[in-house]
């Protein structure tokens, strides 16, 4: 093992050699965001310090700091988490939390979830983070308080709120690969009404043969004070992508396009109750398209249109009595996918509507001043799969003022997406892909045992075990030559360890260190004990931020990913890389700020899928303006 790979163990070392040096102080827990309200971890606000399972929060702040222009560049320095892209802008980015697959992490947006029905993997490169207040991520099974898809984890992407006062800002950079980004933000609070707009142009020329893409972006959100214990908010945006797709080396597609295009409308209310309790209404509707088209494809011309709408209500209500804070909710949402082919035939027989109705209860319960336990249990009925049952338990235990102790058991779910239920491609002979009626969800059961101190350096450290069995996994089976049909037929077995450090050497130095070690194993029948694919024995993400009274701030990030395997058999794999990223930024007045930014700056040769390299070295330069 190499010095980089050991060097997180090493400072963990460190870190717990400083636990006995470290004397009683001012706690400087604020400083390390600890304070911040974080509503995720059990639909209910808490402290970031008291929140019953271990959270990360990217906040705006560290979003600015990072350069990062989308969901999916903000979260590659998230301790568990791996990002994976099928290329530069305007290609598929995923998110993969502890080894899983992208379609068992759940994304939200302002608690909205984002998994679209038809294939249940969200798109991060295809949404911009100029409307981000801060990102929430907590890791582990968590069906219990969202249903589907949180088998091992939740992402929650929280918008920013009307500004208290008016604020415009211009953005606009441009750099290597002919990439330009030109962004708009407007707001104000007037009374009890306010409200934030958002627009963003994105395009660049590409780095391969058809890998072009142009793309933008519009939101708005409106906010209403009812009373002083109640506020409405209204939140709508669209956005927009054509795109070229080059394709693997292998078989490239130079003249395929595919055109992406998300609206959406979501209103919410909250309103405070007495003694703590808390009710919220919520009800969105979605629409999600994806066409793609390949005038050069194998037997003729080819254009798939795949059409999600998705609407759903929410009603919850938390009531705070003696030593319980217990939450219930219902929820009812439907879903239609519609895909169709060049010649207007469907390839799912026809439109698939899907019907789910849910009830979770959750009690968090103060079993002495040290001790909390969090219970929950949900129940989602599905008008297609059989219905799910999602038990989850929690304790938080607060070995001192600055120490706290977190274990949990859970159960979570993926259900079969409807291209995997129904997807019908004859290419003839009996050759072709076919879906499974009969297939079942996925289920997970997970532990977690992690423990969090913050020293008076101030420094924050974390470390978590973690062990998830995951049966009935759904995989595309080659049943005989060329006949591809889902079903379930694997297991997996996936544990490690994780590492967060987060260090503040007074108001202008910042480090932090995330690092994961993982075993993920084939545990189906075919290919017991191999390396489940696409999955890195370890992950390593270091950071260090600096910035100057004279409004000079500095931040270097790098990134080591161990080598994976590219196939169940174990005899394909990609090499391990090293990525080293930078940003520069000084501001000019206190209302213009000049920036550059530079990624692979060590013009690293990769893969993070096979065959479909990643781009070199690439700069950005831009300015900011606020009016």
């Amino acid at each position: 093992m190499s010095l980089l790979s050991r060097l997180p163990m090493i400072i963990l070392g460190v870190v717990l050699a400083l636990y006995g040096w470290a004397e009683a102080g001012e706690n400087q827990g604020g400083v390390l965001e600890l304070e911040e309200i974080v509503i995720t971890a059990t639909r209910t606000p808490h402290l970031l310090k008291d929140a019953p399972v271990s959270t990360t929060v990217i906040t705006k702040k560290e979003i600015e700091q990072s350069g990062a222009c989308t969901v999916a560049e903000a979260l590659k320095n998230v301790a568990g988490i791996t990002v994976t892209a099928y290329g530069g802008p305007g290609s598929l980015a995923t998110v993969h939390i502890r080894g899983s697959t992208a379609d068992q992490v759940l994304v939200l947006m302002d608690g909205r979830e984002l998994n679209p029905t038809s294939s249940g993997t969200v798109d991060l490169g295809f949404l911009p983070v100029q409307n981000i207040e801060r990102i929430e991520v907590i890791r582990g099974p968590f069906s219990s308080v969202y249903g589907a898809n949180a088998l091992s984890g939740v992402v929650n992407i929280i918008t920013k709120p009307a500004p208290g006062e008016k604020e415009t800002q211009i953005g606009v950079s441009y750099g290597t690969y002919e990439t330009g980004r030109y962004a708009l933000t407007h707001g104000q609070k007037s009374g009890k009404t306010g409200y934030f707009l958002t627009a963003e142009l994105r395009d660049s020329a590409g780095y391969r043969q058809n890998s072009s893409s142009n793309e933008i972006h519009t939101t708005a959100k409106l906010a209403w004070q009812v009373d002083d214990s109640s506020d409405l908010f209204l939140l709508a945006g669209r956005s927009h992508r054509d795109a070229g797709v080059p394709g693997s080396t292998t078989y490239p597609t130079p003249s395929a396009q595919e055109g992406d295009t998300r609206n959406f409308l979501d209103l919410s209310y909250h309103k405070d109750l007495k003694q703590g309790s808390r009710f919220l209404a919520k009800a969105f509707v979605e629409t999600y398209e994806i066409s793609y088209k390949d005038p050069e494809a194998w037997g003729g011309p080819m254009r798939d249109t795949t059409e999600n709408l998705a609407s759903k209500l929410q009603i919850q209500h938390s009531s705070s009595w003696p030593r319980h804070l217990t939450t219930m909710g219902l929820e009812l949402k439907q879903d239609q996918v519609k895909v169709t082919t060049i010649d207007g035939t469907s390839r799912i027989g026809g439109t698939r509507r899907v019907d789910t109705s849910s009830l979770y209860l959750q009690d968090e319960m103060d079993l002495s001043p040290r001790l909390v336990l969090v219970s929950g249990l949900r129940y989602d009925n599905h008008s297609i799969y059989s219905p799910q049952s999602s038990p989850r338990v929690g304790l938080l235990y607060l070995l001192g003022e600055n120490t706290r102790l977190r274990a949990s058991y859970g159960q979570a779910f993926r259900p079969p997406t409807v291209n995997e239920l129904y997807w019908y491609e004859d290419w003839g002979w009996g050759r072709g892909l076919f879906g499974n009626a009969d297939l079942k969800a996925e289920r997970s059961r997970g532990y977690e045992l992690g423990l969090e101190h913050t020293f008076n350096l101030p420094l924050l450290a974390r470390i978590s075990w973690f062990d998830r069995k995951t049966d009935q996994l759904i995989s595309w089976v080659e049943t005989s030559p060329w006949h591809w049909r889902a079903s379930n037929v694997d297991k997996a077995h996936n544990q490690g360890i994780e590492l967060e450090l987060r260090l503040h050497l007074g108001p202008r130095l910042s480090l932090g260190l995330d690092y994961l070690s993982q075993q993920a194993k084939d545990e189906g029948e075919e290919y017991e004990g191999n390396q489940l694919v696409y999955t890195p024995g370890y992950k390593m993400g270091l950071n260090v931020h600096y910035e100057t009274d004279s409004g000079l701030s500095i931040r270097v990030a790098t990134e080591k990913v161990d080598e994976q395997y590219t196939n169940r058999e174990n005899t394909q794999k990609l090499e391990a890389y090293h990525l080293l990223s930078a940003r520069i930024s000084q501001k000019i007045t206190g209302k213009v700020q000049l920036y550059a930014t530079g990624e692979n700056l060590l013009d690293e040769s990769y893969e993070v899928f096979r065959d479909y390299p990643m781009p070199g070295k690439r700069v950005n330069f831009g300015i900011t303006v606020s009016i």
